[in-house]
């Protein structure tokens, strides 16, 4: 009972990997809140967790391109636990097209949810996290998961996961992120939380793919 006393957000967990980790952290004694754009899916995978692993779990539907949303996910998770000890920023999108096709409407979808939204998601839990001064430990912080272009073995370059090339030119100072987190980890730094950042397991989560098809996870 790794994280028995914290409590987990998760966006983008009524489904996929974003619902194995909320299962995962619900298995190690955390209190979850499911955050998802589709809030019957949401309320189906809440009811789920909190029956299989007897901790508190509330659900919300949130769209994490809309600010708005996502602040009131930050205070709906605090009327309904008091705390807030982990942001995983899981939700994400990619279209299954070829580079050459992705119209500028699909790469400003992926952008708005994989980036923006990781930000916003960042910016609006910080003054929380502030409050608490939490530690350093990964219990006590906000996670994102790292994507990739890949291209490997396909004729198709996808957008995957982050939207890794909006990541890679990131990296190199683009972004307000500066490379996963640098940016947000050096200034939170001082008051004792930082987000760090790691690509899942390959191979471990069960995430749908429908071939043609925008997938969210």
């Amino acid at each position: 009972m790794r994280f028995k006393g914290k409590v987990a957000i998760i966006t983008g967990s009524g489904r996929g990997i974003g619902r194995e980790i909320a299962q995962r952290l619900a298995e190690e004694g955390a209190s979850i809140m499911i955050s998802d754009i589709d809030p019957d899916t949401a309320r189906e995978t809440a009811k789920e967790i909190e029956t299989s692993f007897k901790t508190k779990v509330s659900s919300i539907q949130t769209d994490v391109k809309k600010r708005e949303d996502i602040y009131e996910l930050m205070e709906c998770t605090m009327r309904d636990f008091g705390q807030i000890d982990i942001l995983f920023n899981n939700a994400g999108i990619m279209y299954p097209t070829p580079v050459g096709d992705i119209s500028e409407e699909e790469w400003d979808e992926v952008l708005d949810v994989n980036l923006r939204g990781v930000f916003f998601c960042c910016q609006a839990v910080t003054p929380i996290m502030k409050k608490r001064r939490q530690g350093r430990d990964p219990q006590y912080s906000i996670i994102s998961r790292k994507g990739r272009w890949n291209c490997s073995g396909s004729p198709l370059l996808s957008l995957q996961s982050r939207g890794h090339l909006s990541h890679k030119n990131f990296r190199e100072g683009i972004s307000p992120l500066r490379g996963n987190g640098k940016w947000h980890r050096t200034r939170a730094g001082r008051y004792g939380y930082g987000p760090p950042f790691f690509p899942p397991g390959e191979g471990r989560f069960n995430t749908e793919v429908s071939t043609g098809e925008v997938c969210r996870y």
